[in-house]
């Protein structure tokens, strides 16, 4: 014969709630050990004597179960009790799985969904999307509340690093988005490894080459404020080609990245150079409109920046080179990473100074913030003044 149940109030010494009654997993209705909490002796013991009734009147009503569900019961709790887990427990864990399934939208729905609320994002962000989507056709149709991280691993084998991290990053936010609205419990991303790549050392321009480029793009003109802007000022492509010119000031000396047009959604301030000054001082004062509104035409613009490119000898184009070089050079002749960093829209100065710390020399440094126009009156021919 079992022993009885005892369940005796304890006090906690707290002041709102002096009285508690510890309920075994054994007969707490979430399966889990419970502690309840009471503002009197009274109310507790109140409790304690229900507990018990409940307990009896359980006892009592067990011969309604029919023999095979006393066999599933015994079943069960004897293939729980190596995972220590109590019946009630499993079951409220299925019902919730079950429930949340039930909730649930297939990846390909939830992928639709969120795609649809990221419409007012950039065009290169849904086109990344876009491409993502059809890379994963066995997820397509399967309950996302049921999506393991395994799954997803195994349609991301054989895929580069590069490609690997780009895709966790855009499933990631997906899921996210699937676990805000309830349709699954938890992203399966969270357990997946983003693989490590080895950067190599920053590619920078030249001094020479960047001279041959500003005389270049002095020649095609329309493109001169993009590249003295990309070069002398650090910003990012898709920056310079949100920027207007009212966010120029030429008076004060300052270029003002609106929320709108940077990159991290972050309002950030950069210093003109002296040499920058120069150069759209001289794309004024040679018919340039600094009062047309967007700063870089947008029509054919890669073609034309290729040709640009070609005609100042510059075959080999590496990714934000102009960022990178305008980095490496601004901090070898300030060495203010501090700065760098603001001006760059970095959050924190770790990164800069790993990447850009000695990435140039200082007699390079002082080269490249030469670089200045000077015109010919007659004929408008530029001439680069840089050493080396």
């Amino acid at each position: 014969m079992g022993r009885q149940l005892t369940l005796r109030p304890s006090a906690t010494g707290l002041s709102n709630w002096p009285w508690r009654v510890n309920l075994p997993a054994n007969i707490s209705s979430s399966g889990k050990r419970e502690r309840r909490f009471f503002s009197t002796k009274q109310k507790a013991e109140t409790f304690c004597r229900q507990q018990r009734i409940r307990l009896d009147n359980f006892g009592r009503n067990a011969s309604t179960l029919t023999p095979g569900q006393l066999e599933q019961a015994a079943l069960a709790f004897e293939r729980l009790a190596p995972f220590g887990v109590e019946l009630n427990a499993a079951v409220a864990d299925f019902i919730a799985r079950h429930v949340a399934k039930q909730k649930s939208v297939t990846f390909a729905e939830l992928f639709h969904r969120f795609t649809e609320s990221r419409k007012h994002k950039s065009a290169a962000y849904l086109r990344a999307l876009k491409y993502t989507f059809p890379r994963f056709p066995n997820l397509h149709d399967q309950i996302v509340a049921d999506l393991s991280p395994q799954d997803v691993e195994g349609e991301l084998e054989g895929m580069t690093p590069f490609a690997r991290n780009g895709f966790l990053r855009n499933l990631r936010a997906v899921f996210n988005f699937g676990v805000k609205r309830g349709w699954l419990k938890e992203n399966p991303i969270a357990k997946l490894d983003f693989a490590t790549i080895k950067r190599g050392e920053v590619v920078t321009l030249t001094p020479n080459q960047a001279a041959s480029l500003m005389n270049a793009a002095a020649k095609d003109h329309a493109l001169l404020p993009y590249n003295a802007l990309g070069l002398f000022s650090g910003m990012r492509p898709k920056e310079l080609q949100r920027l207007h010119w009212e966010q120029i000031d030429l008076v004060e000396g300052h270029i003002e990245v609106t929320p709108q047009v940077s990159k991290t959604g972050r309002r950030r301030i950069i210093d003109i150079e002296p040499n920058l000054k120069g150069w759209l001082n001289y794309y004024i004062s040679n018919g340039g409109s600094p009062t047309a509104g967007s700063v870089t035409p947008l029509t054919n613009l890669p073609a034309n920046l290729s040709k640009i490119r070609h005609a100042a000898g510059i075959d080999r184009w590496p990714q934000d080179v102009m960022r990178h070089s305008y980095a490496s050079y601004w901090l070898a002749e300030y060495a203010d990473i501090n700065r760098l960093t603001l001006q760059m829209g970095h959050e924190n100065a770790d990164m800069l100074w790993r990447h850009y710390h000695r990435a140039a020399k200082r007699k390079d440094a002082a080269a490249y913030w030469q670089i200045m126009p000077s015109a010919d009156a007659d004929a408008k021919v530029v001439s680069i003044s840089a050493a080396g």
